[in-house]
């Protein structure tokens, strides 16, 4: 609880507005949220104001004495409620709200609060200098205004703290079934409730429902460490690496094919953006990743093929065809013929020191195992 020196600002005898969230634990009981309590004439004939649970309602006291005071609502333990109580001077008129709707309210004698010489108090009253009517849980944004704020500013109140941007349509409706709708709702999550009265007073509100629109495809691209498509490589795995951008993600699936069959179907329901297909035999593959939203909206790679080649552990294999070792001649012009054999061919490289420095001078990429081929270069003397 918290106890506030008696001032000025707190004596509100006009128009009032209290307003608090709250998460009771417990909702038995006499349990004071916010007032200003005093007991003048030493009987139990409180003046002043207070919002407060009564016997698991919200009640709103303004007090002349002992007269009638709002009260409503239903509450949830262990759950947080926007509460809030106000008073119109010019009408008499009181309100109780929770969670932005107006739950009770009532006309009597439009005059001033008492004002009382005592502190205020959030979560209990001092009562002849004793502290009594604990609230029982948390109270938080606690609110003293000498304004009777509009159902429309106490809803956006709600609405604020409720992490909700805007109210986009309240409608009443005596049906008993009824449909509203707006085809111009943006991708967004929106909020919806509904309160019922009945001819008698009596009202309910239900808890609050949440909605998600959501019409973008999620998007999916290959990233980084992905084997371009029509890839060759000597390794038994295949590595997929994709960016995903989705708001509302499910899932995502990798998937391995060979020549004949669906392989594997590897699924993550957190956002996981890679996987690595391992001890894989020689052979083509195809492979794609698919995501998927809540909504149900789908998205999938472009399908790829890589071809793994068994694992080379043999070196490659070379004759040096022409010119023969120790030979002579009188052209500058030279021709270096050579056999490469290997079955993972990439390069010849002719090395050479003509300068005094071993080091490579030609390279020819465009090599067939078992096919003589020829480096042409021109020397000096």
């Amino acid at each position: 609880y918290v106890n506030i020196t008696d001032s000025s600002g707190l004596n509100i005898t006009g128009n009032l507005t209290l307003e608090a969230w709250i998460y009771p634990r417990t909702l038995s009981g006499f349990q004071v949220i916010v007032g200003k309590f005093a007991e003048p004439s030493g009987s139990y004939n409180p003046q002043g104001y207070s919002l407060l649970l009564s016997n698991s309602q919200l009640t709103l006291y303004i007090g002349y004495g002992d007269i009638a005071n709002p009260a409503g609502g239903t509450l949830t333990t262990n759950q947080w409620h926007h509460v809030a109580g106000t008073y119109d001077r010019n009408t008499g008129t009181q309100k109780v709200y929770l969670n932005g709707i107006d739950v009770a309210s009532q006309n009597i004698v439009a005059q001033d609060i008492p004002k009382v010489q005592n502190k205020a108090s959030l979560g209990a009253m001092e009562w002849n200098s004793v502290l009594t009517n604990f609230f029982n849980g948390t109270i938080d944004e606690v609110r003293i205004l000498n304004k009777s704020l509009s159902s429309q500013e106490i809803f956006n109140d709600f609405s604020r703290g409720a992490n909700w941007s805007a109210v986009l349509n309240r409608t009443w409706t005596s049906n008993a079934n009824t449909n509203f709708t707006n085809v111009s709702l943006a991708d967004a999550t929106y909020i919806w409730n509904v309160r019922v009265n009945d001819t008698a007073g009596n009202s309910a509100w239900f808890s609050n429902f949440t909605l998600t629109i959501d019409t973008i495809f999620p998007q999916i691209n290959y990233s980084g460490g992905t084997a371009a498509d029509g890839a060759s490589l000597s390794q038994t795995w295949i590595y997929v690496n994709v960016t995903i951008n989705e708001t509302n993600f499910n899932n995502i699936t990798f998937y391995l094919y060979n020549s004949s069959q669906q392989l594997n179907a590897t699924n993550f329901t957190s956002l996981t953006t890679f996987v690595n297909f391992t001890n894989l035999a020689a052979a083509t593959y195809w492979y794609n990743a698919t995501v998927r939203d809540k909504i149900g909206l789908v998205n999938s790679t472009p399908t790829r093929n890589v071809t793994l080649t068994a694992a080379d552990t043999t070196a490659p294999l070379i004759s040096l065809d022409a010119p023969a070792n120790n030979t002579w001649q009188n052209l500058a012009s030279v021709t270096f013929r050579y056999t490469p054999t290997d079955t993972n061919l990439q390069a010849c490289i002719l090395y050479e020191n003509f300068t005094g420095i071993w080091k490579a001078n030609e390279t020819n990429s465009s090599v067939n195992s078992g096919q003589q081929d020829i480096i042409a270069i021109t020397l000096s003397d």
